[in-house]
């Protein structure tokens, strides 16, 4: 399959829903109250934090990118690494600095 520009932006789009979608819902609160739970109690810096995810932003960026990976796939593409990429090489940007 050639990935056009329609399809880059179409799966564009989608993480842009989906990015809007889970900031207005519920969910956000949550885990953005579970993110820093795990701050304050230490599980989230320190030995692991380069390696395992923070539980709230796993979760977070798999709601975030569900349209993206359903549409992907109807697409007929498929990724080896699970969604959002390898952890280690993420860089995390606030809210605020996203642009669709």
């Amino acid at each position: 399959m050639i990935i056009d520009a329609t399809v880059v932006n179409e799966l564009e789009k989608c993480l842009a829903e989906g990015w809007i979608r889970f900031n207005a819902s519920e969910d956000h609160s949550v885990f953005s109250e579970a993110f820093e739970f795990f701050k304050r109690v230490g599980l989230y810096e320190g030995l692991f934090r380069p390696h395992i995810p923070n539980p709230a932003y796993d979760n977070g960026a798999k709601n975030i990118g569900r349209e993206f990976l359903a549409r992907s796939a109807s697409l007929g593409l498929y990724y080896a690494e699970l969604f959002p990429g390898d952890f280690a090489e993420s860089i995390e940007a606030a809210a605020s600095s996203y642009k669709p």
